[in-house]
């Protein structure tokens, strides 16, 4: 599906289902009586709310190719279809006959507090931005450097998340200050 390919309807639709997963509240408006409902206001209206998708939401078929289509980023777009096959995918390798395997030495056991998170990059970088902060936007970049270097996968759009779900966190409990644009602690 293309941009020019999205309709009114299709756009309603998926405004209703982000209403339903997401629990909006106050709902995503989508009424197509009313003359406030226009294909401008329910694209903006879609594409406010999808900057809120968590990884964990699951989407109709259809709201994920009208995201898709107006190139809107959803952290992890998937599908109740693809949901379930994933799942029928790890219940069929679960019954699989498991290989004989030889062992030979103990596998170092790993600590779960080992692992470099996103989420602790994003705070590296936000320690280092100083006194005068930094943008959202370098914030998302130098976080992503940093989770590469500490031996992650480089993924802006998952530092993109990292960074809204860390920024919201500090705001919420009032750690974080923004002046002009830019944060700091």
């Amino acid at each position: 599906m293309k941009a020019k390919d999205v309709t009114k309807k299709l756009l309603a639709d998926a405004c209703d289902d982000l209403n339903t997963v997401m629990k909006l509240d106050p709902p995503i408006p989508t009424d197509p009586e009313s003359k406030d409902v226009t294909k401008a206001t329910l694209e903006g209206d879609l594409k406010d709310a999808a900057v809120e998708l968590q990884p964990d939401d699951v989407l109709k078929p259809k709201t994920v190719e009208v995201l898709r289509a107006l190139e809107i980023e959803i952290p992890k777009a998937e599908t109740a279809e693809e949901v379930q096959a994933e799942k029928k995918e790890e219940k069929i390798a679960e019954k699989a006959p498991k290989a004989p395997t030889k062992v030979t030495e103990k596998a170092p056991e790993k600590s779960i507090l080992s692992k470099f998170t996103r989420i602790q990059a994003v705070g590296d970088a936000l320690a280092n931005a100083g006194k005068e902060g930094i943008s959202r936007e370098d914030l998302v970049v130098k976080s992503d450097a940093i989770y590469a270097n500490k031996g992650g996968k480089a993924n802006p759009k998952e530092a993109k998340w990292a960074v809204k779900l860390f920024l919201d966190v500090l705001n919420s409990v009032s750690l974080i200050k923004e002046t002009e644009g830019k944060f700091g602690l």
